[in-house]
Order: C-alpha cells, then structure tokens, then sequence
C-alpha cells in the first residue's frame, strides 16, 4: 500500500486500507447516494460498461482541519 504525498489514495483498494477509511467511506456514499451520481443497474448485452475510477482530494483548511473528497469519474475519453 503506498499514499502519495499528500495522503491521498491512488485507487479504491488503498482507500479501504489505510487508517483514514471511515473518513474516504464517507465522501464516497455521499456521491453514490446523496449526490444521486449512479446507480447500479443490469448492463443490456449490446453495450460495453464504462471504465471508471475514483479519485480521491484531501484538502487542509488553514486551521488544522481536513475535508476528504471523493468522485467517481469515466476513465479516458469514453
């Protein structure tokens, strides 16, 4: 598991493994359920899924407090 300098998770799978994951959970279910961003529905056989990634902010306010960010983005041009 390796975090960029900032303290921000590459992918997913590290969001779930560092000792932050509560606080990069939280972000993450707001833009499924309260943002409405997707929903999981049955893919028709005639399309192709888009590839997708989080990406994930963490931003410090000048007094010591820490927002975490989450967003669910199309990966590439598709």
């Amino acid at each position: 598991m390796l975090l960029i300098d900032s303290g921000e998770p590459e992918c997913y799978k590290e969001a779930l493994q560092v000792e932050a994951k509560a606080e990069w959970e939280l972000p993450m279910n707001d833009e499924i359920v309260e943002n409405q961003t997707w929903e999981l529905v049955k893919l028709p056989e005639s399309k192709c899924a888009l590839h997708n990634k989080w990406v994930y902010e963490l931003k410090e306010k000048n007094d010591g407090t820490r927002t975490y960010k989450a967003r669910l983005v199309v990966r590439g041009f598709q």
